[in-house]
């Protein structure tokens, strides 16, 4: 079953997440015979249309704007002229003694070995595509059964787990609330800041708002710098440019839309008492990217969550006893 892993995980993450969504529609049908069934289907269609499909037309524009701005900055015979007068401007900037065609062969090595990356991104999709396709319908295949059967799974485990009902309850309740908050509040903020920030992009003119869009939520997951990493550049850029419009769209953007979406949206999104560290958050994701590539997005939060859970239960049974040590 090791081939299918992850498509048992993505399963697993969206029959928690949606589970509010499924216990109503069981409401909803409570009076019809094969309730579970229905309600299964209907939370199904649900994950399909809310998730899925939307993901499916961002991915599908994130690899053809990859190929335009491959063009761009590689094979179009105006990405010299650019680098050129890029090279020119940051000397003038920083005042020091720059070789500009040196700097003009330095980036256009980088963008070169950029641009294979790309395309050999593209091509793994490609040849990948009946192996995704298998593991796509393989988890809604499984997540369809999560919905219909999962609470009586999770609680026939739940009998054979040592730890006591109360015990096992808390940790399944606050595992599940942390697992939403991971979902909501990284994933979802991460979102929300590459969709303004691709939008701000487009404004200002900038090749293939997408791809820069996901490259912000990719960051968006750091920390205290975030999608800044990719947007103050840019703008620097602008503004060396002589576009003081775009440069100003592109910072005040960054700095009021970008920069406080986060501390305005994330305690709506997430609630009270399920914040994880952004320490834990970060470290997490770091060694999650590494083991399992982007999955290790949600991943490494998700095991984060699982592990607060578990530390938070042994402290809240262990607390009288931890209180005579201390």
């Amino acid at each position: 079953m090791r081939a299918y892993v992850m498509p048992i995980f993505w399963a697993l993450v969206l029959a928690i997440v949606f589970m509010p969504i499924h216990e109503y529609f069981l409401k909803l049908f409570r009076k019809l015979r094969f309730k579970d069934a229905i309600s299964a289907s209907f939370s199904l269609l649900s994950v399909l249309l809310l998730i899925i499909l939307p993901s499916s037309v961002l991915l599908a524009v994130f690899l053809k704007e990859l190929q335009s701005l491959y063009y761009v900055l590689v094979q179009s015979s105006d990405a010299s002229q650019h680098l050129q007068h890029l090279a020119s401007a940051l000397k003038n900037v920083v005042h020091i003694n720059i070789n500009p065609e040196s700097v003009q062969g330095q980036l256009k090595s980088f963008l070169t070995a950029y641009g294979t990356g790309i395309s050999q991104f593209a091509y793994g999709v490609g040849k990948l595509s009946v192996d995704f396709l298998l593991k796509f319908f393989v988890m809604l295949y499984i997540l369809f059964f999560f919905f219909k059967d999962g609470q009586v799974w999770v609680k026939k485990i739940m009998d054979v787990i040592p730890l006591g009902s109360r015990n096992e309850e808390y940790l399944l309740r606050k595992f599940s609330a942390m697992v939403r908050a991971v979902f909501k509040g990284s994933l979802v903020m991460a979102l929300l800041q590459g969709a303004i920030g691709g939008i701000l992009f487009w404004i200002v003119g900038i090749q293939s708002p997408v791809v820069w869009a996901a490259l912000m939520m990719l960051f968006a997951f750091i920390p205290a710098v975030g999608p800044a990493i990719i947007w103050a550049p840019a703008a620097l850029i602008l503004f060396i440019n002589g576009d003081v419009t775009g440069t100003l769209v592109l910072s005040f953007g960054g700095l009021f839309l970008i920069g406080t979406v986060d501390n305005l949206l994330r305690p709506v999104l997430v609630g009270r008492g399920t914040n994880l560290p952004d320490l834990l958050i970060f470290l997490s994701v770091l060694g999650a990217l590494a083991e399992f590539g982007m999955a290790g997005l949600v991943i490494g939060p998700t095991l984060a969550a699982l592990f607060l859970a578990s530390w938070e239960l042994f402290e809240k049974k262990f607390h009288d006893d931890l209180k005579k040590w201390g």
